[in-house]
């Protein structure tokens, strides 16, 4: 279309929690559908559904279930190593993704990942970037340039809910504990200019529950 698309196969996705990852290796690739939807003009839609993963840094497809666990596993609550490892059963992982330029500078963004019979996860985040007032260029005797920069901020709030057994009935072999929950926020401020950039962050996860999802992914 003329500013979507839909795409079917092996492909590169960024979204905040699937994404490429680390760039000095390999990306991580994902395969499935994906919908990118952005005929409105200030908001857009993402999603779709994905069924295999490429970790980064490897070279190998695996099923959705498969790759969880190609990178060294975690420790289950009582110390013991996890045993997901080839032991979850899960259809593939259905996303969606909402994007919504609020005013000039405000971005407000909500995000859904199902993983099938593992678990759910709602991330919802607010970015704000103030622009700096235009500064002047003599580059070619006249004109003038935006300066890049100003103040910057966000917030962020996730929350994961196990599904069914959380991938295993054998809760050793799990990879989320049957009706277990998670709940992580945290924010940034900061400012920046052409020439540096300085920020404070913050980050919790509440007692609620162990906050995972894969490495891998």
């Amino acid at each position: 279309l003329k500013k979507s698309r839909i795409t079917f196969g092996k492909m590169l996705i960024n979204t905040p929690l699937i994404n490429l990852q680390d760039g000095r290796m390999r990306p991580t690739g994902v395969e499935g559908v994906w919908a990118e939807i952005r005929e409105l003009k200030s908001l857009s839609v993402e999603g779709g559904y994905l069924y295999g993963f490429s970790p980064r840094g490897t070279t190998r497809w695996f099923r959705n279930t498969e790759s969880i666990g190609v990178f060294p596993t975690g420790l289950n609550p009582d110390g013991t190593r996890s045993g997901y490892r080839d032991n979850l059963k899960s259809n593939g992982v259905g996303v969606l993704g909402l994007k919504w330029q609020a005013v000039p500078g405000i971005r407000v963004q909500a995000w859904n990942y199902f993983m099938d019979n593992i678990q759910n996860m709602v991330l919802a985040q607010v970015d704000v970037q103030q622009r700096a007032s235009a500064a002047p260029s003599h580059e070619h005797g006249a004109g003038h340039a935006a300066a890049p920069g100003g103040f910057f901020g966000g917030v962020q709030f996730i929350r994961q809910d196990a599904v069914n057994h959380g991938g295993n009935e054998d809760q050793s072999k799990t990879y989320v504990l049957e009706g277990s929950k998670a709940m992580t926020y945290g924010a940034r401020a900061g400012w920046r200019n052409a020439i540096w950039e300085t920020s404070v962050s913050y980050n919790r996860i509440t007692d609620n529950g162990r906050y995972l999802f894969p490495r891998e992914w």
